[in-house]
């Protein structure tokens, strides 16, 4: 066998085994959303404080209602779609109804899971929301929590609220 049919073969074998082997090995996404974290959006939930006696805006984003199973972690897959023209940006927030007293999530505010919100114009995504260690330990014991998820652009109320139940890990 020559050296050129030698380094082919142990090239072929190479690929097959790092192909066999990459789904293992290789960082990947949250099977059930995106992780956008708690950056600029998400650290101002809940400052609304503006004057009363304005309507609120139309919804620029929907929640799509339903039951969804927790991460092994604690992350709530939320599935948000952008009804606007141009990108939906703000804010994902998660409360539990007559749950426990909601802890410090982000900022200074307090709910049971927040995370950045970022939808396309017009299309859908789903985003992984991690919840705060008590509302991950109410849902293990409850092992089915019902969760209100409002979505806003941040800079006031939420526009848009669905009803999540989740099922623990």
């Amino acid at each position: 066998m020559g050296s050129r049919s030698l380094l082919v073969l142990m090239s072929a074998v190479g690929l097959f085994i790092l192909g066999f082997l990459t789904p293992w090995v290789a960082p990947k996404a949250a099977a059930d959303g995106d992780r956008l974290g708690c950056a600029t959006y998400c650290q101002n939930a809940g400052g609304y404080g503006a004057a009363g006696g304005q309507p609120p805006p139309p919804p620029f984003a929907t929640v799509a209602s339903g039951a969804v199973q927790a991460d092994a972690d604690g992350y709530v897959p939320v599935t948000v779609t952008c009804v606007a023209s141009s990108a939906c940006k703000g804010i994902i927030l998660l409360s539990i109804p007559d749950g426990p007293s909601p802890e410090p999530c982000g900022g200074p505010y307090s709910w049971a899971g927040c995370s950045d919100l970022f939808v396309n114009a017009n299309s859908t995504r789903t985003i992984a929301v991690p919840l705060t260690p008590g509302a991950l330990a109410y849902l293990q014991a409850h092992r089915t929590v019902t969760f209100d998820a409002a979505v806003g652009p941040g800079s006031g109320p939420p526009t848009y609220h669905g009803t999540l139940n989740v099922f623990a890990p």
